[in-house]
């Protein structure tokens, strides 16, 4: 996947005002957020690749509860946003630190990053919810 930070780093600079923190910045802050993007990515990855829909949709039935889907759903998107944020608050980083204690505000956005970046690789990203031709899935998420 390709970020902004890729694009960045392609110029010859020495400081950057990104806006996000109150501080100048430098080549090593944006080398540090493309760590923490790729990072996100991945556990994001994993998480759809591990937690099933379908062990909160198995529930509902064919009864009166399955115009609940939505609710079984939001489980769902909680469930995975939850695992991308613990995996990401609890890993150790390139420099042997969390991200909560490298990065400047991880600990309170970390969660709204990892909703955003689940549905951004959901929805954008193929993955088994497709079903290709003949009735074939694909083998697994990003194939």
């Amino acid at each position: 996947m390709h970020f902004v930070v890729e694009s960045a780093l392609e110029y010859d600079f020495n400081t950057i005002v990104s806006g996000h923190v109150s501080k100048l910045g430098g080549r090593e802050d944006v080398i540090e957020g493309r760590e923490y993007l790729h990072d996100l990515v991945n556990i994001s990855r994993e998480a759809l690749e591990t937690i099933e829909i379908e062990y909160f949709t198995k529930q509902l039935g064919s009864g009166l509860h399955k115009g609940n889907f939505r609710g079984a759903e939001e489980n769902y998107f909680n469930a995975l946003t939850n695992y991308v944020t613990k995996k990401m608050l609890e890993k150790a980083t390139s420099n042997g630190k969390r991200w909560a204690e490298r990065l400047n505000g991880a600990d309170s956005m970390t969660k709204h990053n990892a909703f955003s970046m689940v549905e951004k690789t959901r929805l954008e990203r193929s993955h088994n919810g497709y079903v290709l031709r003949g009735g074939k899935k694909p083998l697994k998420f990003f194939a």
